[in-house]
């Protein structure tokens, strides 16, 4: 986490409930990595999949400090997700000194993975090339 530029925050519709049932575990990897990136002041993007509604009211404890957080949707709904994903990937630029990737560089197979998460397809990966960014779902680049 210390050399992690930013850090995503993916959403989905059970995030708020799967954390609630956590609440109390040892072993909650999601509520320590998201603790220790805002004690280490890294920027934190909460991303809210496909409309997932986020409930302000609800206390997630330790964490109530992402609701300060603006969020951002990324959603395929009325042809949205490559647009949603260029504004994702502007955010990150603005927060970062990472760059995006032009689109010839993407999907390049001697790209590094930075940080892969094991969530099935609809979780990012975040692939840099030469201090640039490029996020995936899955195996498709983005």
């Amino acid at each position: 986490m210390s050399g992690a530029k930013i850090v995503l925050a993916v959403i989905g519709g059970r995030w708020q409930a799967i954390l609630a049932d956590k609440s109390n575990a040892d072993s909650d990897y999601i509520r320590f990595e998201l603790n220790l990136a805002h004690l280490l002041e890294k920027p934190v993007i909460p991303i809210v999949l496909q409309g997932t509604k986020f409930d302000p009211a609800c206390d997630m404890g330790d964490l109530n400090w992402l609701k300060e957080l603006q969020f951002f949707e990324l959603s395929d709904r009325q042809n949205r997700w490559e647009s949603d994903l260029e504004q994702l990937i502007q955010r990150i630029t603005q927060l970062t000194d990472l760059k995006p990737l032009v689109a010839t560089q993407r999907g390049d197979k001697d790209a590094d993975v930075i940080r892969q998460t094991s969530h099935g397809d609809q979780s990012p990966n975040v692939v840099s090339k030469g201090g640039d960014v490029n996020i995936q779902f899955g195996d498709k680049p983005k």
